[in-house]
């Protein structure tokens, strides 16, 4: 028994004795303190300065060395794009109880020459920039590929399909230096010849080009690069409209000389895929059927990826209006069967937030309140995210900003969120010129200062102040001055709005204005005031009540002056009070697409003559489509009609307040006041007017401006029509009045946004005795 105990100690010993070495060492490795960094050597540096290399490295003697960091400094040494791609080595050795690292580098070659052989279509300038070398610098032999893929895509985009280019570098050894030659063959510069769609049977070849950027117009430079970003925009238009499997691929045909190209664009179908189910899943506080209100998307219709991405943004919506800032809503697509697609909606509410701070940035003129006045929601309320959009909205349709971004950030709290807008000022003030030629009034010119963005209280301090617009600025007002020079007309004003009177929501305006004209067989002057309260009931409703207190005087009467002028000869002081309600339910107040304007007003008026006077207009514009680079085609319907009736004293209306019509606000292409009822050869407007104006609004022309597209022609085709009856009762006895013709609205945006208006309209139906004016322009400039 003794002896066996003996053996099995001795074996445990023996395999004690063989582990022991390895069970040393790694109890010696878990105590062993992390290795130091002794010394640092960097060796091969010519052109790059040590002190360049070692910002790079930004290793130093005493810090503690680790693998890890040794392969970022080297991956930093590599971005500096100054050493081979195989010229950058680390050596490790021991030094002084620590670690001494040795950086061995290989510098690039330094380009002693750069040639461009057999490069006609582009100046030199030109392909150096696209490669990014320049003599003197570093070769970057690394990227030779890449500098000749640069010239490729530079000579793609100009049409030039075929062309080759090919890279050889002479390196002198000794000198480390090396010689570039690029061989370009350019081959022949391709125009695009047209546009063939194959396969398309749901949607006609018009509706496809407008969604691809390229222009299906001969002669333009075809662009590879492009054109395969319209397939890609053609597939995405048929699977938003519910075509999930469609394929669509794109081909060529060339002409025989290669000099003209024909893009096919190859489609394959399959049939639309129709809803399923529809189910809201994750939803707590808000009820799916309250959710499923707002969806476009109909269980058994057609799919459409649109009005999915629509669905999404109306959940959000919807919980953004109730405080939940941070929900996020997921869409699940499953396949019951061919051709069906079922939707789920999951949504992840997270938590009721309310509004921290509001944060303005940017406004270097603009005065805080100005903006934050536009916000109904404030500190303490519940973050409704549709309250912020609409403040964002009208601090857009103010004018002052070029531009109005907003970000979220979290609050001091966790159930906080902080709003941040940002803004950059824009251009708020117009110096205006205009003119116009007709058959009646002769030449027409306009002066005009405005100042959208005002500040009645902010007086220079200096001539430089006011020199420099850093005066009279910032205070959300708004001042016009004009002056109207003419051969036959003159008139000024002097126009001054106050927004928010008092920071509360009524405005204030006051008018005041005179002006002379000649009329065809008297004079009419008028000298006036005008004082505007408004209130704003709603975000889209404005109500004005307004004071006119006016002088008239109806002078230098012909001998055969009719017998309503000689009526109102001499002076007529007139006071009124007008009510009027206009309502805006449009998308945008400078440049509407879609949405309608309505307005009315009734207007009494007392003094040397009593009457009653209404009037209402209509405007509707509706996007007729969308072109894939977002500029839109639009319609824009107006009607506009007015009644006046004496009362009390009076047994006529006064013909200076009579209704008339004629000028490019009503009847294009008749003078101005060119229609109507006339006693001998004076016009003497009526008691009724009705006008109707149909407008096909299309963009022509779009450039690039800082860096953003910029529309800078818009196209007009326009068909107007009127009468004007010489009393209520007789309104059929007056013909009705057409013309026709067409425009151009031309932004400069040097000038800012005010557009350079030219308009000719063509007469289709007048009377004789009737005025025409075919053409009339505008235009004006920013500052």
């Amino acid at each position: 028994m003794r002896s066996r105990l003996t053996v099995c100690a001795w074996i445990a010993f023996a395999a004690a004795a063989v582990m022991a070495p390895g069970a040393f060492v790694f109890a010696q490795e878990a105590v062993v303190a992390p290795e130091r960094i002794t010394d640092l050597q960097v060796n091969g540096l010519a052109r790059v300065s040590r002190d360049q290399a070692l910002e790079a490295i930004r290793l130093r003697p005493g810090d503690t060395f680790s693998a890890r960091a040794v392969d970022e400094a080297i991956r930093r040494l590599a971005a500096m794009n100054s050493f081979l791609p195989t010229g950058i080595n680390v050596r490790r050795e021991p030094f002084q109880e620590g670690v001494r690292l040795i950086f061995d580098l290989k510098e690039q070659p330094i380009v002693s020459a750069l040639r461009f052989e057999g490069a006609r279509a582009f100046k030199e300038g030109k392909l150096l920039e696209a490669v990014g070398l320049k003599a003197g610098g570093f070769a970057d032999v690394g990227r030779a590929r890449e500098s000749t893929r640069n010239i490729e895509d530079l000579y793609r985009a100009q049409g030039y399909q075929f062309v080759e280019v090919s890279r050889q570098d002479n390196v002198d050894g000794p000198r480390n230096t090396d010689e570039i030659v690029f061989t370009i063959k350019e081959g022949p510069q391709v125009a695009l010849k047209g546009v063939r769609f194959e396969g398309n049977k749901a949607f006609d070849s018009k509706k496809l080009l407008g969604q691809m950027k390229m222009s299906e117009s001969g002669g333009k430079i075809f662009d590879e690069s492009v054109f395969r970003d319209d397939l890609v925009r053609v597939r995405q238009f048929y699977r938003s409209q519910g075509y999930l499997d469609a394929e669509v691929t794109g081909d060529y045909e060339y002409s025989p000389d290669k000099t003209q190209i024909t893009a096919i664009v190859k489609i394959t179908e399959g049939e639309p895929y129709r809803v399923g189910s529809i189910a809201i899943e994750g939803n707590e506080t808000i009820s799916s059927s309250e959710l499923m209100g707002d969806l476009k998307l109909k269980s058994g219709g057609v799919f459409s990826g649109e009005d999915l991405d629509r669905d999404v943004q109306a959940i959000v919506k919807r919980y953004g209006a109730r405080g939940y800032s941070d929900v996020r809503v997921e869409v699940k697509q499953s396949f019951p069967e061919p051709g069906v697609v079922d939707v789920t909606f999951v949504v992840s509410e997270s938590r009721q937030t309310k509004m921290g701070l509001i944060e303005i940035r940017g406004n270097s003129k603009t005065k805080d309140k100005v903006i934050r006045r536009e916000f109904d929601v404030y500190p303490g309320d519940l973050f409704d995210q549709s309250k912020v959009d609409l403040a964002l909205d009208r601090l857009r349709g103010l004018g002052y900003f070029s531009k109005v971004e907003s970000t979220v950030r979290r609050g001091e709290y966790p159930d906080e969120r902080d709003l941040v807008v940002e803004v950059d000022e824009g251009r708020t003030g117009h110096i205006g010129f205009g003119g116009g030629v007709s058959s009646d009034a002769g030449v027409m010119g306009l002066l005009e200062l405005d100042l959208e963005n005002f500040d009645i209280s902010d007086w220079p301090k200096s001539w430089k102040d006011l020199w420099n617009g850093n005066s009279f600025v910032g205070g959300g007002q708004k001042l016009s001055i004009q002056l109207e020079p003419g051969t036959e007309l003159n008139q000024g004003r002097i126009y001054f709005f106050e927004p928010r009177l008092f920071d509360t929501h009524y405005s204030f305006a006051s008018d005041l204005y005179l002006w002379t004209r000649t009329r065809d067989s008297y004079d009419e002057a008028r000298f006036g005031s005008r004082y505007t309260f408004g209130r704003q009931i709603t975000e889209r409703l404005l109500a004005k009540l307004s004071l006119r207190l006016e002088e008239v005087k109806i002078s230098k009467l012909d001998s055969g002056a009719p017998a309503d002028v000689l009526a109102v000869k001499g002076k007529s002081h007139i006071q009124s009070l007008t009510f009027a309600l206009d309502y805006d339910h449009t998308d945008s107040r400078m440049t509407p697409s879609k949405g309608y304007r309505l307005g009315g007003s009734f207007e009494t008026a007392v003094g040397d003559w009593h009457y009653v006077k209404a009037q209402g207009a209509g405007t509707y514009y509706q996007t007729l489509y969308t072109r894939a680079d977002g500029r839109k085609h639009v319609l824009a319907l107006t009607g506009r009609a007015g009644a006046v009736k004496p009362f009390g004293s009076s047994d006529e209306v006064p013909t200076f307040d009579r209704f008339y019509a004629g000028d490019r606000n009503s009847l294009r292409g008749f003078a101005y006041r060119g229609v109507g009822p006339k006693q001998g050869d004076t016009f003497v407007g009526g008691e009724f007017m009705a006008l109707g104006s149909v407008e096909y609004l299309f963009p022509v022309w779009q450039s690039d401006y800082r860096g953003k597209p910029y529309e800078m022609i818009r196209g007009v085709l326009f068909l107007d029509v009127g009468k004007v009856a010489y009393k209520l009762n007789d309104i059929g006895a007056d013909k009705m009045r057409a013309s026709a013709g067409f425009g151009v609205r031309l932004v400069i945006p040097a000038l800012g946004k005010v557009p350079i208006a030219l308009d000719v309209g063509f007469p289709i139906s007048k009377e004789p005795g009737d005025k025409t004016q075919f053409f009339s322009f505008s235009l004006g400039a920013e500052f």
